[in-house]
């Protein structure tokens, strides 16, 4: 893919949609990120390839198949992939340190214009959670406590949603954690949480509540 250096348009919200958890770190994919960077991803792995030295485990590292399919699951997959009918080899992700390096490495104006969009989106991110609740309203919390919080705890939203009969916590749209009881309760009594691990399931129940 020929660079534009003229015009570098980039949705915020098309790089958040890009960025995922994986082993506690928020990565994205090279294949993305090339299409971010107006390179192929090709060119891309050579750069990188060529500079080895500056490109640690903790800027990036391969996926492993499990990790791959987790990643589908939440349909981030790739062109690539519909293109050859499947991949021969896992794909690589940048952590935020990798990505800043990518600019570095990859020497051009598109480059260095998209990594500090994106290292700016992760910086963002860092500073606060966004919550959602979702509930079927029988429950006692009221307009003033969700302002309340918010004073303290941006942001807090809270959506009607009765599909559900357990209480769920979903993280980042991609980890689910199924809570066997109140959270209330927390300290006081013996309940289980558990990871789900199915991914068929998790993406289902995160569909749930979008």
């Amino acid at each position: 893919m020929a660079e534009d250096k003229n015009l570098v348009i980039v949705d915020n919200r098309e790089i958040q949609n890009l960025i995922y958890t994986i082993r506690d770190k928020q990565v994205m994919i090279n294949s993305d990120l090339a299409t971010l960077y107006q390179v192929t991803t090709k060119r891309l792995n050579e750069q990188v390839r060529r500079n080895k030295n500056r490109f640690p485990s903790e800027f990036m590292f391969r996926l492993t198949a499990e990790e791959y399919e987790y990643l589908r699951s939440q349909n981030a997959t790739s062109s690539e992939d519909n293109a050859h009918g499947g991949r021969r080899y896992m794909p690589y992700v940048f952590t935020e340190q990798g990505i800043a390096m990518l600019s570095a490495v990859l020497k051009s104006d598109v480059a260095v214009e998209v990594s500090v969009n994106i290292l700016n989106i992760l910086c963002k991110k860092k500073q606060g959670v966004d919550v959602v609740i979702a509930t079927a309203g029988k429950g006692s919390l009221s307009a003033k406590d969700i302002t309340k919080f918010n004073a303290q705890y941006p942001k807090l939203s809270v959506k009607t949603n009765t599909d559900f009969h357990d209480r769920f916590l979903i993280i980042d749209k991609t980890e689910v954690y199924h809570i066997g009881a109140s959270i209330k309760d927390a300290g006081k009594k013996s309940f289980g949480i558990t990871k789900i691990e199915d991914a068929d399931l998790v993406k289902g129940l995160v569909h749930k509540v979008r």
